[in-house]
């Protein structure tokens, strides 16, 4: 989907691209 982002601290977000995005954030 393109949303799903995985924080540093091991804990996943789905978020868009206009979504909060911080910094150590991955993309997949």
């Amino acid at each position: 989907l393109g949303c799903a982002i995985m924080a540093k601290d091991g804990k996943y977000r789905y978020v868009c691209k206009d979504g909060p995005v911080f910094p150590g954030d991955e993309i997949f």
